[in-house]
């Protein structure tokens, strides 16, 4: 019995809120929480971070974290939403949505639609038909 306690993991304080990309409820996890399913909606949700580092086409990239898109990796699909944000290093093509700021790092190419709370393009990256829609209030959901 004695070595069965040992084993447990130490319990995190404190927790954090996240929005549901399906429905918009907001939900309280603990910080270590990769997923989960929204209990308004009762779909799954990814709560970690998406990390694209090569090819990508396809469909939804969807994450209440942090969507990241490195130096060479190219990304073409129909919709993103990133909870926490996004950075982009490589090429976007698409519509994105996020909760966080979004980052268009020097040297990435961005070709589609973005809605987020801020929007940061850096010198040297390319915007080729971009369609850009600030919206402050898409960060003040979870406060």
């Amino acid at each position: 019995m004695i070595g069965l306690l040992s084993r447990r993991q130490p319990v995190v304080a404190g927790t954090r809120r996240v929005l549901c990309y399906h429905c918009g409820a907001v939900l309280e996890l603990g910080p270590t929480v990769k997923s989960a399913s929204c209990p308004a909606c009762n779909r799954g949700l990814q709560i970690e971070d998406i990390d694209v580092q090569r090819y990508y086409v396809g469909g939804a990239l969807q994450t209440c974290g942090r969507l990241v898109i490195g130096r060479r990796a190219s990304v073409s699909n129909r919709e993103a939403y990133a909870g926490a944000g996004a950075a982009v290093l490589g090429v976007f093509r698409g519509s994105m949505r996020a909760g966080g700021p979004v980052v268009i790092g020097p040297g990435a190419s961005w070709e589609g639609e973005l809605e987020a709370p801020a929007i940061d393009v850096m010198p040297g990256a390319k915007v080729v038909g971009a369609r850009f829609r600030i919206r402050p209030e898409l960060a003040a959901d979870l406060d």
